[in-house]
């Protein structure tokens, strides 16, 4: 009895992922609520290793790599410790699930390869329902990557199956191999395909001649299938659609080898920072962001000029997540698991009832070179465990399953906190879902609808509070407080509380500089401006926000440095570019910084004339360039002694900026003080003092005010600023 039921104590965390019931279908955070689940679902496997014990065999690589893992949580300067327990939690289960494999017999390990497949099809075949209904690809799980990961295993089963056997066995596997090539071509999902390519590719190689054609057939099937997808997509829509994860969580995958390439080389110079003990277990997201490489962030965000926040959650490589979270030692232990797994893999292609597992065993462990289903995948990671541990020769000796067992029940008070949180964010969504359709709706009462919005926001920061409760560390939980506050909540102390556990969070950085910006802190602004475009160079929007500081806060240099930034990547916009400008001249009175964004020269260098020629024209600039006309014909006079003729033109420009600014606030300063300082000169002083005392000045408009003006200023009395 206890044999017939590992089978399934093996696939229940699978088992509760795969109905249309998922929890982590709308979880904008599955990884985290998913692990939980599996750590709970795992429990009477553990019971029952306790008990009857089982073999270690190649689990001792998984169990000592958990083991270090606690040691790099103690010593690696964790931030973000929610991740570290979710990461030591799915560490500790995967020597369990392997020490379930390995105690299989052979009716267990038939069974255990009939659920695989049965889940595949349950997977995709959802998936596929789903999408042709409008609602996308991603299926249960909430990403098509991370579907089709799980899915893996019972595909390339079906393979085998289709390549060897006959009758039902193969016709189920035909079923499971269709449904899992359609939702890739669909998805698509190329990294699935190809890796059960390889797979593939392997069986035939090492495996016996029974079936190697049919393989063959099969691997080229498997090769053509996503782009086949793709043609098909085009051709009914116009356009192709994107690879490697759904629509509702673009973040969670990344398209194409180049840029994956771009992340596993930059995180090598993550681990050459922390060699020993790695950044931390879970610590990926948090502290991967200083290696990034410019041209990833630009290709992730879909294009240099794209405003879009985008992060790398895991390296998308098992193979080097170990070595980047837990350094050399943890890493190569790891890693020595799996080059033993693999080794097992092989040596039991040549057997054909070991066939059909050791073939979804090796397209799993090529699928962890270019993602991470084993380390971030809740879904697929016990399941892969258990498969590697079927493959293995058992140990006679049965003290290791109740040792791993022990180990796997020590984290299970880590998992209720896991899965709260994710079922308070997942209702988030669904609060958020509803905001969006309720803002749409144009019919019905008003007053009805502006009651059910009120009601659905605070539902939702109920929810975010509910997650905190159960997560007070929670990155996601935090930065969901940090945008829908509560009243009287500071929301500067909201994201620094972000930046607690995501110290290297670009977006926390950005709306903190703005808060300090808004609250006249512009040196503390400037800082982290400069923070955010440190970790995010070519942020278009960074960009902006830092020229506009600088250009508003008299630092010409500085400001027009980042605007160059933006015109070398093609990011210079010139709607914003005028719109800086004329709030340059015509509100801030800041002439020579306007001139230079508008006209792309010093103002010494422009022509008057041709700047009240340009006036002439229709167009957001006609106002500044008279008002910088005005000003340099006053200038010329006041150069030539005629400063009675410079006060016509002093008022002009002071009119230009009045008109833009309102009747209330008046002329910008500067103009005001330039035209006070002309007033002195021609000896009307009482006018100047009528002009001068009515303003404020500050060092700002004292620096741009040409030096004969702040001489005749101080002949009036006017005390410069300090």
């Amino acid at each position: 009895m206890l044999a017939r039921a590992l089978p399934w104590l093996l696939s229940l965390p699978a088992l509760l992922l795969a109905t249309p019931l998922s929890p982590l279908s709308d979880d904008p955070f599955p990884h985290l609520a998913g692990a939980g689940i599996a750590v709970l679902a795992l429990v009477p496997l553990a019971l029952l290793l306790l008990v009857r014990g089982a073999s270690g065999g190649g689990a001792w690589p998984f169990a000592l790599a958990s083991a270090w893992a606690f040691v790099s949580w103690r010593t690696a300067g964790v931030s973000d410790t929610l991740e570290a327990r979710r990461a030591l939690a799915l560490l500790a289960v995967m020597p369990l699930a392997f020490a379930g494999g390995a105690a299989l017999d052979a009716r267990g390990r038939a069974s255990f390869e009939a659920l695989l497949v049965a889940l595949s099809c349950a997977w995709t075949g959802y998936a596929l329902a789903l999408g042709l209904g409008g609602g996308g690809w991603a299926g249960v799980l909430g990403d098509s990557g991370s579907l089709s990961q799980a899915a893996l295993p019972g595909a390339a089963i079906a393979s085998a199956w289709i390549a060897r056997d006959t009758g039902v066995k193969r016709g189920l596997g035909a079923l499971a191999l269709a449904l899992f090539l359609t939702h890739v071509a669909a998805a698509p999902v190329i990294t699935g395909s190809h890796t059960l390519l390889a797979g593939l590719l392997l069986a035939s190689w090492k495996g016996p001649e029974r079936g190697r054609g049919a393989r063959l057939v099969l691997a080229l099937v498997a090769l053509l299938a996503p782009f086949v997808g793709m043609a098909a997509r085009q051709a009914l829509e116009g356009h192709a659609p994107a690879m490697e994860g759904a629509p509702e969580a673009p973040s969670h995958s990344l398209t194409g080898l180049g840029v994956r390439g771009l992340v596993w080389s930059a995180a090598l110079g993550m681990i050459a920072e922390h060699p020993l003990v790695g950044s931390g277990p879970g610590q990926f997201q948090a502290a991967f962001p200083p290696y990034r490489n410019p041209t990833e962030i630009e290709l992730s965000r879909h294009g240099v000029c794209s405003e879009l926040d985008t992060e790398v959650e895991h390296a998308h490589n098992d193979w080097l997540q170990g070595f980047c979270e837990l350094g050399l030692v943890g890493g190569a232990l790891f890693a020595c698991g799996l080059v033993l797994a693999a080794r097992a893999a092989l040596r039991a292609l040549r057997d054909e009832q070991h066939l059909p597992a050791a073939l979804a065993a090796l397209a799993l462990l090529v699928n962890a070179f270019v993602h991470a289903p084993l380390s971030s995948n809740p879904a697929a990671s016990a399941l892969s465990l258990a498969l590697f541990g079927s493959l293995t020769v058992p140990d006679p000796a049965r003290r290791a399953g109740r040792l791993f067992a022990c180990a796997a029940l020590l984290v299970v008070p880590l998992a209720p906190a896991l899965i709260v949180h994710g079922a308070a964010l997942t209702e988030y969504i669904h609060c958020a879902q509803r905001i969006d359709v309720l803002s749409q709706t144009q019919d019905g009462d008003h007053d009805a609808l502006a009651a059910q919005l009120v009601a659905e926001a605070s539902r939702a920061r109920a929810v975010v509070t509910i997650a905190l409760g159960a997560a007070p560390d929670s990155a996601p939980a935090r930065e969901l407080a940090a945008r829908n506050l509560l009243p009287g909540e500071d929301p500067l102390a909201a994201w620094e509380r972000l930046l607690a556990v995501r110290p290297n969070a670009v977006e926390a950085w950005e709306r903190t500089a703005d808060l300090c910006a808004a609250r006249g802190a512009l040196a503390e602004a400037r800082r982290r401006y400069t923070r955010a475009l440190a970790l995010s160079p070519t942020h278009p929007r960074l960009l902006r926000d830092l020229a506009r500081l600088e250009c508003t806060q008299g630092e010409l240099q500085d400001g027009l440095a980042a605007v160059e930034r933006l015109r070398l990547s093609a990011c210079l916009a010139p709607d914003w570019t005028a719109s800086l400008g004329t709030e340059l001249v015509l509100e801030l009175g800041r002439p020579e910084c306007g001139a230079r964004l508008l006209f792309e020269q010093e103002l010494e260098r422009l022509s008057p004339e041709a700047l009240h020629t340009r006036a002439r024209e229709p167009g957001p600039l006609a106002a500044a360039a008279e008002c910088l006309a005005q000003l340099l014909w006053a200038r010329e006079h006041v150069a030539h002694g005629t400063f009675e003729l410079a006060l016509r033109n002093y008022r002009q420009a002071a009119e230009k900026s009045h008109a833009a600014r309102g009747m209330a606030r008046g002329p910008a300063p500067a103009y005001a003080l330039e035209l006070a300082a002309a007033e002195v000169r021609a000896g009307r002083r009482e006018d100047a003092l009528a002009h001068a005392r009515a303003l404020a000045l500050d060092s700002a408009t004292w620096a741009v005010l040409p030096v004969w003006a702040q001489d005749a200023l101080l002949d009036l009395g006017l005390a410069p600023p300090q």
